[in-house]
């Protein structure tokens, strides 16, 4: 990941490793080709390998993510 890949996922990954209660609400936006989707696929591994996939909810309503 690039650094401001890395920044998203760690945002993210911090919310979950603090076990926080709260909702964490997140758009990754851009042009096609700047990595969104590498972020993303970081973050579902980051979950599945914590035993905590069904606490990651993703939706898409264009482009190769929406497919």
């Amino acid at each position: 990941l690039n650094e401001e890949q890395a920044h998203a996922f760690r945002i993210i990954a911090r919310h979950s490793l603090l076990n926080r209660p709260e909702q964490l609400r997140m758009l990754l936006t851009g042009p096609g080709g700047i990595g969104k989707s590498r972020v993303i696929d970081t973050l579902r591994d980051f979950f599945i390998l914590r035993g905590q996939s069904r606490r990651l909810h993703l939706c898409a309503y264009t482009g190769g993510a929406s497919r």
